[in-house]
């Protein structure tokens, strides 16, 4: 009867505690993560700056860092309790690293089935395969290596980066010139505005457009789950060759087949996705300085996008993203 009575007191106890432990779990602060993701980016950036020179030394992480602090009354401010804390970190040990909270927006949004036919990919690689390898050997680079894609529309112009060589780092193979994208700056709010999106997004191989009228394309999942939490709406936002924009980047058909014979080589070799950033322009210091100065529309939205634009100029590698209270955030991968 002692042993029912102490049983059932310990139920019941675990009961009323655990709202208070779950919610005390999931109400890390952006603060907190914002910490342990600065930490980790100077640790990588440390380990890697024998190997990418002295842009990313110490003192440069420090002096441009990524990482915006709350304001008082901004967000949740309550610290997690102990125990919870060091529950989560206990599951966090045992959960494998793609089951975890930050990855399942990701993982959603990755699911493909193969990689479509076409004759006129098939055509397209069979012009450009000698000319990519010859300048990818120069690099020492392999046609097949991941690709990660960056455009800027101020600037008008599409980077190719493809990770590989002695150091298995990411190179910049590529920088193409955009024929056209349509709207203004800033983010594309709804269906038919005609914008061209910005923000970070994924091409799993079911979205590869091989057949689009357009010669070729990739269509770059817009609306992404940041779009979808603002209530954004639209569809069909490629990346493509020729053609009018509408909402796309257009590319010349000659550029679009070598990117296009690359994100697919990249795909046959493993690359289950590849990222697509898009952003406003270049995001340097001196050109955040004058969207600051002039506090437009889209002030906050591009100081959040700077942050992951800031993330591979300092480590070198683009950033896995997430959603975090309505804002992008940031983590190794």
């Amino acid at each position: 009867m002692a042993i029912r009575l102490i049983v059932s007191i310990f139920v019941v106890s675990i009961g009323l505690a655990s709202p208070w432990l779950v919610k005390d779990w999931l109400q890390f602060t952006d603060e907190n993560r914002l910490e342990r993701y600065e930490s980790q980016m100077v640790t990588l950036a440390a380990a890697a700056a024998p190997i990418r020179g002295a842009r990313l030394a110490a003192p440069a992480i420090q002096e441009k860092r990524p990482v915006r602090r709350l304001e008082a009354g901004q967000g949740i401010v309550q610290a997690p309790m102990p125990a919870a804390s060091k529950t989560m970190r206990i599951v966090q040990s045992i959960v494998p690293r793609t089951l975890s909270a930050k990855s399942t927006t990701a993982i959603s949004l990755l699911k493909g089935d193969g990689i479509p036919s076409s004759k006129v990919a098939r055509d397209a690689a069979a012009r450009k395969k000698s000319t990519i390898d010859a300048s990818m050997s120069r690099l020492g680079l392999k046609r097949g290596g991941e690709i990660f894609l960056r455009a800027f529309k101020e600037e008008k112009e599409l980077e190719l980066w493809v990770k590989g060589g002695k150091y298995n780092q990411f190179t910049l193979f590529r920088i193409y010139k955009i024929s056209e994208w349509s709207g203004n700056k800033g983010p594309k709010l709804r269906e038919g505005d005609g914008q061209t999106p910005e923000g970070f997004y994924y091409v799993p191989a079911s979205r590869l457009r091989p057949n689009t009228r357009h010669h070729l394309g990739f269509d770059i999942g817009y609306p992404n789950a940041y779009d979808q939490y603002h209530n954004r709406t639209g569809s069909d936002i490629l990346i493509h060759g020729s053609g009018t924009s509408q909402g796309s980047l257009v590319l010349s058909n000659s550029s679009m087949e070598e990117v296009y014979t690359l994100a697919e080589a990249a795909i046959r070799g493993g690359q289950r996705y590849f990222r697509v950033n898009i952003f406003p322009f270049r995001m340097s210091d001196k050109r955040m300085d004058q969207v600051w100065a002039d506090q437009g529309k889209w002030t906050k939205f591009w100081v959040n996008l700077k942050e992951g634009y800031d993330f591979f100029e300092n480590v070198g590698y683009p950033p896995d993203v997430g959603v975090t209270a309505g804002k992008y955030s940031f983590s190794l991968h």
